[in-house]
């Protein structure tokens, strides 16, 4: 019953706070909120019936962005109104988003040198520099959709809108704990783990379509594994030496391996787990393929 009253009074805070304008009384509501909701994870929700408690990871990230705002004698954020706020949900969109769409804009590497082999046979090309080829195509497509096109959106945005504060703290699970960033530097950050799976799925569609030739076997293959993690409550917990629990963004920089004590990871150790794998998979593919001219 405890816990629900806190709740009741944060919420009531944040309200009040809203109503008469009070910053330090809308941040003061969030923290006693937040703090509330942990307690209700901690005592298993007992006393908080009835009350929707968002995901754990979510709760985290509202504290300490009401905590850095409190030390820093900031305004928080009410609604959107300019690029800075629409920039905020336009990178959580990418880091839900990103991985499916990679998925099948790689779809089809090396297809081609599967379907013209018979022109290509006998020419000496380097394997490596064929190889690398594609992944740096992918990586211009890929640094097109998630980089250049938000950038140039958004900055189109604040012409018309306003840039806003981008320099306004976002949660973000760099390395073994939630902290704040500032918004511009947590979207640069989505951006660039996209491209590091950009650089995992060139490969991995290359090795899968070596082995099946059909683009639509690769892409299903691949989307499966993302609904998977995705939806899975046990699957980072079991293959986490793997680079398959680092796929989703949005799990990865959240904080919700970390906040429900499956791992003690986050962007960074997610960055590196994919790329040593990118890395391994090539060998493997090179050593195959360094022999003969596919």
């Amino acid at each position: 019953m405890q816990s629900r009253n806190e709740q009741l009074s944060g919420a009531g805070k944040i309200d009040s706070g809203l109503l008469i304008q009070d910053a330090s009384m809308i941040l003061n509501g969030q923290v006693e909120l937040a703090q509330a909701q942990l307690k209700s994870y901690s005592l298993n929700f007992a006393g908080a019936e009835g009350l929707l408690i968002p995901a754990k990871e979510s709760v985290i990230g509202n504290l300490v962005v009401a905590q850095r705002l409190q030390k820093s004698h900031d305004s928080p954020r009410h609604n959107i109104q300019n690029a800075a706020d629409y920039g905020a949900i336009l990178f959580q969109v990418i880091a839900i988003c990103a991985p499916f769409l990679i998925a099948y804009l790689v779809g089809d590497s090396w297809l081609v040198e599967l379907e013209h082999k018979s022109i290509l046979k006998n020419m000496p090309v380097n394997f490596f520099e064929k190889f690398t080829a594609h992944i740096k195509a992918n990586l211009q497509l890929s640094a097109g959709l998630f980089l250049v096109f938000p950038a140039v959106a958004l900055l189109l945005m604040g012409l018309v809108t306003g840039f806003g504060d981008w320099n306004y703290p976002t949660a973000f699970n760099l390395m073994n704990s939630v902290i704040t960033m500032p918004s511009w530097l947590v979207g640069l950050l989505i951006a660039l783990y996209s491209l590091a799976i950009t650089i995992f799925m060139s490969v991995v569609a290359i090795w899968l379509n070596k082995l099946t030739k059909n683009f639509y076997a690769t892409v299903l293959s691949i989307m499966t594994i993302l609904v998977i993690v995705t939806f899975s409550q046990t699957l980072p917990l079991v293959l986490y030496l793997t680079p398959i629990p680092y796929l989703n963004i949005a799990y990865v920089y959240s904080g919700r391996f970390l906040l429900n004590d499956h791992l003690p990871v986050g962007w960074l150790t997610g960055m590196v787990m994919i790329l040593i794998w990118s890395v391994a998979i090539f060998f493997i593919l090179s050593r195959q393929g360094g022999a003969r001219n596919d």
